[in-house]
């Protein structure tokens, strides 16, 4: 979303308590709304309000204050709570429920602030130890999903498991172990807990220009040398045919090609450097496909280092974690298409604006 007219650039929001929008006397003391969300990790709002009423007279004239009883009224563990945000225009930016309420009788600018987290916050509740059996990694999210009340978007896995254990984990350090084996990621979009490869490979749903008077405020970036993981090797053994499995990731298994005239991390390295094999012995392997999988996610995960990148840009709820953007103005190599890592959106009297975090495999 660019905004094309700035003249009647209007920051908007809108909060919900339990589906009710918040009555005008809630409103005037809210002060701040901040919205974050980071790739595999639970998104998370605060809601910073004024926790006192309007000055009143006492007697003799003694000037007093009161704490706002309605504030601890109205919200308590678990209110469900709806934030929007946007430009001229609002959008969904999370469903989630209230986890923490914080007072600060600060006697110069006392605050409360409610703190809450989306769906996945739910798989942190409790550990389990049990065992799955003859069964795939996206059947298993999908199981847990259901069992926390969340739809599942999964990317099939095709391996079947004869056996997994769920070690006493909690269901959330459960997935991201499983997840982390494939290079797969989780997300909560609404109440849908999304399992599945980043989505870097998609069209921006955003394009940024860095200059005078436009939305990308400021943008810094770092690229690394890649030592680790050019060609990465699986071993191991298959049990059941008696054979050694044996699978290589190397340069061509990028989850995203590049284009014309551009070079992948690994390239830049060997160019520079030299070449950074790699051969993992050894490791639990059920068939060749299962070695090829996380052949290739070990060497993709690794080639994300190349580009990190941290920017701050005028409120725009589009630029979300799991999307890609497009990054203009900032010379030929910088200048393209980068993941979205994390967000911050935050409202204020100031106006709305909004920090990211990105990375890159290409330049």
């Amino acid at each position: 979303m660019a905004l094309t007219d700035k003249r009647f650039a209007v920051a908007l929001y809108d909060v919900k308590i339990d589906g009710r929008t918040q009555d005008s006397a809630l409103a005037g003391s809210l002060e701040e709304v901040v919205v974050e969300d980071c790739v595999n990790r639970p998104a998370m709002f605060c809601l910073n309000y004024m926790i006192l009423k309007p000055v009143r007279q006492g007697i003799a004239g003694v000037t007093i204050q009161d704490v706002n009883d309605d504030l601890f009224e109205q919200f308590t563990p678990g209110a469900e709570i709806d934030v929007e945000l946007g430009i001229n225009e609002k959008i969904k930016m999370l469903s989630g429920r209230v986890t923490s309420i914080e007072p600060d009788y600060n006697y110069n600018s006392p605050r409360l602030a409610i703190r809450g987290y989306d769906g996945m916050f739910d798989l942190r509740f409790g550990t389990k130890r049990r065992s799955f059996t003859e069964i795939k990694d996206s059947t298993v999210a999908q199981q847990i999903a259901s069992e926390i009340g969340l739809a599942a978007d999964v990317t099939d896995t095709s391996t079947i498991h004869p056996y997994i254990f769920q070690n006493n984990q909690s269901n959330y350090e459960f997935l991201l172990e499983r997840g982390a084996r494939l290079d797969y990621e989780l997300l909560v979009e609404g109440r849908t807990l999304r399992f599945g490869p980043p989505r870097e490979d998609r069209e921006p749903e955003v394009e940024l220009y860095f200059g005078p008077s436009t939305e990308l405020k400021r943008f810094s970036a770092q690229l690394k040398t890649l030592t680790q993981n050019s060609e990465v090797e699986f071993r191991g053994w298959d049990a059941n045919r008696k054979a050694a499995i044996s699978s290589k990731a190397r340069g061509g298994d990028e989850l995203v090609i590049a284009r014309d005239g551009q070079r992948t991390g690994f390239q830049y390295a060997t160019d520079g450097f030299r070449a950074s094999q790699a051969a993992i012995i050894d490791e639990p392997l059920i068939d060749d496909a299962d070695a090829e999988n996380l052949a290739r996610a070990a060497y993709r995960r690794s080639l994300r280092n190349f580009i990190s990148g941290e920017g701050a840009a005028v409120g725009n709820p589009e630029i979300r974690a799991g999307r890609t953007i497009r990054l203009q103005g900032l010379g030929s190599k910088f200048s393209g298409v980068y993941y979205v890592v994390s967000s911050r959106h935050k409202y204020s009297a100031q106006g709305y604006e909004t920090t990211f975090k990105v990375r890159r495999p290409n330049i």
